[in-house]
C-alpha cells in the first residue's frame, strides 16, 4: 500500500496537482473516481477472493483498490502471486 505523505501531497498541489482519494487511491481531481464510491461498504453475505497477478499490483490503472474500497476489509481478500496450492 502506497501512502502519501503531507509533504507529498504538498509538493504536488504546489505543482497544481490536487490530489484526492482514500489512502491507496490517489488520483488527480479531474479523475477521481472516490465521489462514485459507497460511502458506507457494501453488506455482501459472502467473501470475496481476488487472485491477482503480481504485475498487476504495482499498475497504475488497477481496479483492485476500488473493488477493494466498495467492501467491508472482512469480506474481500486480495491474493497477489503466480502460483497457489490448495493451502493458499
Amino acid at each position: 500500500i502506497n501512502i502519501k505523505t503531507a509533504n507529498d501531497k504538498n509538493k504536488e498541489e504546489a505543482a497544481g496537482r490536487v490530489v484526492f482519494g482514500v489512502a491507496w487511491i490517489h488520483r488527480p481531481q479531474k479523475v477521481c473516481l472516490c465521489p462514485f464510491l459507497p460511502i458506507h461498504p457494501l453488506k455482501i453475505s459472502t467473501c470475496l477472493y481476488i487472485i491477482q497477478h503480481p504485475a498487476e499490483e504495482s499498475r497504475v490503472l488497477r481496479t483492485v483498490p476500488l473493488l477493494a474500497a466498495c467492501l467491508p476489509p472482512d469480506k474481500c481478500k486480495i491474493l497477489v502471486g503466480r502460483r497457489f496450492s490448495e493451502d493458499r
